[in-house]
């Protein structure tokens, strides 16, 4: 199977059942657990999470390395900074 170019990768967060299906050697049940997966745990944040979708074989799983991309917005996943409370103006705070 040839590579496909960087264009023509599908995002792992964004392909549907359809598109899984156009890669030659995936399965109905893998396309179809790919996307029950996302839905059930709001996106891939990493390929390897692949590997925890019985549907999918080993040789399953290579060949979605060379057909697949993995593109997460930041607003998705960005990682929320605590902010540190005003001591000054918050009840309870040293400067009141």
């Amino acid at each position: 199977m040839a590579e496909r170019n960087r264009e023509e990768l599908i995002d792992l967060n964004e392909g549907t059942v359809d598109d899984f299906l156009s890669i030659e050697g995936i399965s109905v049940r893998a396309a179809e657990a790919i996307v029950a997966f996302r839905e059930q745990h709001g996106g891939f944040r990493m390929m390897e999470e692949l590997e925890r979708l019985p549907q999918l074989s080993a040789d399953g799983f290579l060949i979605l390395q060379d057909a697949v991309q993995l593109t997460a917005g930041e607003e998705r996943y960005a990682t929320r900074r605590l902010e540190k409370p005003d001591l000054t103006t918050e009840p309870g705070g040293r400067g009141m």
